[in-house]
């Protein structure tokens, strides 16, 4: 699944609002390819940018050098499981996203950290790890993750993990070298529970509290409760519209805002797609991507 979250972040994170900020922050930030941001650069928001609908997150320039990030983008791709202890079946198709996210993420700019049938504890100390690294000469964070999931819950090899628990490694208060900077979450997980007909109406969808977490977006291939389609030879809907989306507005010469791009990811897996199994439950089913965000600006991929 795929989502998006804003936190409230702690109040010496707070932005400020300042008549003259030391860097404009609706304009990219950086210059040489060894230009280091301020964190700060983040915190302060000019009052006259507080209603401006196109007010954006700093970028890093140069963004393809690969000694100037973007930032990380931290993918955990889960295709073997512990059967005995999760109940879960091998991802097939799975490597096919990873390898096609890795790709866009890395044309984006970001320095990919790929990890792969992580257990449990090896996936929390990955996820402690890369928040205790110094982000502060990068702009963004993004994290996708490839797994199966229950009900707000994303599978290692040998258990499970809260989304939110995972999402709160990254808050403002836990690292605060992201603090006022955009954190992004795409989630490709299977609920395995029901089926999503072109005619269902929303009564049988589960609505979840969302947590409160600062300048967090997280985009859920799926709403809670329902199935997320994959394919064992071309990988999973969600993933793949993602990355051709991205790729087509690099092509085009274009960058718009992350949540831009979602809607139109959105709307092509909508309309685009329809499963073909031949089981009275489960064919022509649709799928709808569920984005939940709490960005205070605009964030940009590239």
């Amino acid at each position: 699944m795929l989502s998006c979250y804003l936190l409230i972040s702690p109040i010496r994170n707070a932005p400020t609002l300042c008549p003259n900020p030391p860097n404009l922050s609706s304009k990219p930030i950086g210059g040489s390819p060894e230009t280091s941001i301020s964190v700060d650069s983040w915190r302060y928001i000019a009052e006259s940018e507080i209603s401006d609908p196109d007010l954006a997150y700093p970028r890093v320039l140069n963004p393809n050098n690969r000694s100037n990030p973007r930032g990380v983008c931290l993918l955990i791709n889960q295709r073997d499981f512990d059967q005995a202890k999760t109940g879960q079946e091998r991802r097939d198709g799975t490597d096919i996203d990873a390898d096609v996210v890795e790709r866009t993420f890395i044309k984006c700019g970001y320095a990919v950290n790929r990890a792969t049938n992580l257990t449990l504890r090896k996936m929390e100390y990955l996820l402690d790890d890369v928040r205790n690294q110094n982000h502060s000469k990068y702009d963004s964070f993004v994290c996708v993750i490839l797994s199966h999931g229950c009900e707000g819950m994303v599978f290692a090899s040998d258990g499970t993990i809260n989304v939110d628990r995972l999402i709160s490694y990254f808050r403002s208060d836990r690292c605060p070298t992201l603090a006022g900077k955009p954190k992004m979450f795409f989630i490709q997980v299977s609920a395995n529970l029901l089926f999503l007909l072109c005619y269902a109406s929303s009564e049988g969808m589960l609505i979840t509290k969302m947590p409160i977490e600062a300048d967090v977006f997280v985009a859920n291939s799926t709403f809670p409760g329902y199935y997320a389609w994959r394919n064992s030879h071309t990988g999973s809907w969600f993933i793949q519209e993602l990355c051709k989306v991205i790729k087509a507005d690099q092509d085009l010469g274009k960058s718009h805002d992350v949540a831009a791009l979602l809607t139109v990811v959105a709307r092509k897996v909508a309309i685009l797609y329809e499963s073909n199994t031949g089981q009275a439950d489960s064919h022509a089913s649709k799928q709808m991507v569920s984005v939940t965000s709490t960005l205070t600006r605009k964030a940009y991929l590239f």
